[in-house]
């Protein structure tokens, strides 16, 4: 089974440290943009590319 192509707000508020409620007045405020948040009805989450980039170092070249 492939991975999905989106986290979660408590897997991303989770992975940058910050939490849920925090996460979900960024988006309603629209503080959260650098994100990429997709709201389809009242389900939002976040592209894993876009969170992934945040999270995880870059290999030191």
């Amino acid at each position: 089974m492939q991975p999905t192509r989106t986290y979660s707000v408590p897997e991303t508020a989770q992975l940058i440290g910050v939490s849920k409620s925090a996460l979900y007045e960024w988006v309603k405020t629209g503080k959260a943009g650098h994100l990429h948040p997709i709201t389809i009805g009242n389900r939002t989450v976040f592209p894993r590319t876009i969170i992934d980039q945040l999270t995880q170092p870059e290999d030191a070249a």
